[in-house]
């Protein structure tokens, strides 16, 4: 995720510095190959004189690459690590608290924003390949600093991505668990990423394009149970919310409110 990130920020114009790899070969190659302004350095050379961060290691190595970089007193840390478990098999950190509050905790002096943990790392290319066509993919990206919210958006608009609301960082910790089950079941799997991120428009009636933003909200809530909407002849139901059962129709233009294992639907339609 990083690397992709960093090659695509430095394509379009930005100075990055890529930092903490096993290699210091790789990153050489990485900044070669990213071309631009791009350059390779330790982590406490890459914060020095950033004016944002980005964090995509695995969560067991956050406190490393911390104490490598140093202070990071007013700078902008863009994260997109979820907070996994050694073997990646589940969240160490969920339903109370997320991985950005925790590391907000662990840099009380920067300015955490979550972004990028809801998009598969196999799709960026393409979705930057992509930037100047109308119809864009969205991101949800959250934070509790505006100024800090504002910088992270100009990169997300950099890849090619457009905004979703901006959330309060506390809303990450409902996303993560969504995020997880979508970039499993995803994988190199591009085109079910692609598929996910730029549904095709709601048709211009007010109360569909609430319900598909409610059922939108739903699935990046990751409620996990099986939608028993499967769509209509036109609008079939190709997007499922985790790695085995769960369907959810981003265009159909109701739920029904039918029960799955005696609960009501999670996506609270009428």
């Amino acid at each position: 995720m990083g690397a992709k990130l960093g090659t695509i920020w430095a394509r379009a114009g930005h100075e990055v510095v890529f930092s903490y790899a096993r290699s210091e070969q790789k990153l050489k190659t990485l900044a070669r190959d990213a071309k631009g302004k791009a350059q390779a350095g330790t982590p406490r050379e890459a914060v020095h004189a950033a004016d944002a961060v980005l964090l995509a290691v695995h969560w067991s190595r956050v406190d490393d690459v911390l104490k490598q970089a140093g202070d990071v007193s007013g700078k902008v840390i863009v994260s997109c690590s979820l907070p996994m478990n050694a073997d990646d098999t589940g969240l160490v950190i969920a339903h109370t608290s997320s991985g950005a509050e925790e590391l907000a905790k662990k840099t009380p002096k920067a300015r955490v924003v979550s972004a990028f943990n809801t998009v598969p790392s196999e799709v960026l290319f393409g979705v930057f390949e992509a930037r100047r066509k109308a119809r864009r993919p969205s991101l949800l990206y959250c934070g509790d600093d505006a100024s800090s919210k504002e910088i992270a958006a100009t990169l997300i608009r950099d890849v090619g991505l457009t905004l979703a609301r901006a959330r309060a960082l506390r809303f990450s910790r409902r996303v993560a668990g969504g995020a997880r089950r979508f970039r499993w079941r995803c994988g190199t799997r591009g085109v079910a990423g692609a598929a996910w991120l730029n549904p095709r428009p709601p048709e211009p009636h007010a109360n569909r394009e609430r319900a598909e933003l409610r059922h939108r909200v739903a699935i990046t809530r990751g409620s996990g149970h099986r939608c028993r909407n499967s769509g209509t002849e036109d609008q079939p139901s190709v997007v499922r919310n985790s790695p085995r059962d769960s369907q959810h129709d981003l265009h159909a233009p109701a739920c029904q409110g039918r029960l799955y294992a005696g609960r009501p639907c999670g996506c609270r339609f009428p």
